[in-house]
């Protein structure tokens, strides 16, 4: 997206409670920070090269644990995935979904052999179909507002 990114991280096995993960957690506070340093650098390199000036991304960075019970971790894991892929299309940015030159549903559907994502345990966790063509059409489905607005 021009000015915002989506990424979507497990955490690792072996956390004292991974499952109740959420915004006051020393680990999601230090990710953010991680994440807020990782723009800093990369917009103050951008402006360097360009003579700009300005941020490039949204303001905050923000992490959102999808595993707040364990009934619905699938369910908005799997709607997260599909809504970060479907971003540019439905922003109108892109006619397709593998239009979008900087999205891993490219990976996912076979069109490019990235190796950046782990296809392998998104497959694991989200029960993706492995054809190419059945992923493309599970990747067109529709994410409820409802849905959206719990996710983000």
């Amino acid at each position: 997206m021009p000015n915002h990114f989506h990424w979507l991280l497990k955490v690792k096995e072996g956390y004292k409670n991974p499952e109740r993960l959420d915004k006051s957690d020393k680990r999601i506070e230090a990710l953010n920070r991680s994440i807020g340093t990782l723009q800093s650098s990369y917009t103050q390199a951008i402006n360097k090269k360009y003579n700009r000036s300005g941020s490039l991304f949204r303001t905050r960075t923000k992490a959102k644990s999808l595993s707040e019970d364990r009934k619905r971790r699938i369910f908005y894991g799997v709607n997260c995935f599909l809504y970060i892929h479907q971003n540019p299309f439905k922003a109108g940015l892109v006619k397709k979904m593998e239009d979008w030159p900087f999205s891993s549903f490219r990976d996912y559907a076979g069109i490019r052999g990235g190796d950046l994502c782990n296809k392998k345990l998104a497959n694991d966790l989200f029960k993706l179909p492995n054809e190419p063509d059945e992923f493309y059409k599970v990747s067109l489905q529709t994410i409820p507002d409802h849905v959206i607005k719990k996710l983000f």
